[in-house]
């Protein structure tokens, strides 16, 4: 978000999010209807090779649903083969691991560069909403992500779970938007000042990995650092 002219159109979330339609079957297109706010050329084109770094490390979380993966899978196929400089920044320091029982690949995001995409993403949701900038400062979280090696592991992920079941009842009364909530849905969440959190956006991708965007006008010393740990 910058005082730029808007010369161009940014998708929300980004096109790298969805399948193309090569991978799809016949007559399938989750590429049409997209919502899209005003966008300066500049910042549109720097953040694609973010966009993509966004979009393989969502793909790859455990949690999603796997019938609606194929396609995504073989979008991510190619982009290896060719060797795609986001999936090579994902896969750096991929690990094999035991999560709930079960070996699997555990890889280390950037949270500051994901965690920027996210922030972009709720800005224009907001825009979309609203008709206005949101230009207050931004917290980013998700339950979706694990802790695997860290002490009181087990501890940090029941926590988790939690915080994931008690948004969802707080969301229960808003509605799911997006026109392919299976492979994107959000809720927007406007509170009012005294409960401190002003704004919360929750964005669910491939009905599994979820991140919640929280801000208000004002931030205390220090309330930020927790979103950066």
């Amino acid at each position: 978000m910058c005082d730029s002219a808007a010369t161009s159109k940014e998708h929300i979330p980004p096109k790298a999010i969805f399948p193309k339609a090569k991978d799809m079957g016949v007559g399938a297109n989750y590429l049409k209807n997209l919502i899209t706010v005003p966008s300066c050329d500049k910042h549109n084109t720097e953040k694609s090779g973010d966009d993509e770094y966004l979009a393989y490390y969502i793909m790859s979380h455990y949690q999603n649903n796997p019938k609606i993966l194929k396609p995504l899978i073989q979008k991510m196929a190619r982009a290896s083969s060719m060797k795609s400089k986001a999936i090579t920044d994902l896969l750096k320091e991929l690990t094999m691991v035991s999560l709930d029982g079960q070996q699997t690949g555990s890889v280390k995001i950037d949270l500051k560069r994901a965690n920027k995409c996210f922030e972009q993403m709720a800005r224009g949701l907001y825009f979309h909403e609203y008709g206005k900038k949101w230009i207050h400062e931004m917290g980013v979280t998700s339950p979706s992500l694990r802790f695997i090696t860290e002490r009181n592991a087990e501890r940090g992920n029941y926590l988790l779970d939690q915080m994931q079941k008690q948004t969802a009842r707080n969301f229960a009364t808003f509605d799911f938007k997006g026109e392919n909530p299976q492979y994107f849905k959000y809720q927007v969440m406007p509170l009012f000042k005294k409960h401190g959190i002003e704004l919360i956006i929750r964005l669910i991708f491939y009905e599994g990995a979820e991140v919640y965007v929280l801000s208000k006008e004002k931030w205390q010393a220090g309330e930020l650092e927790v979103f950066k740990n």
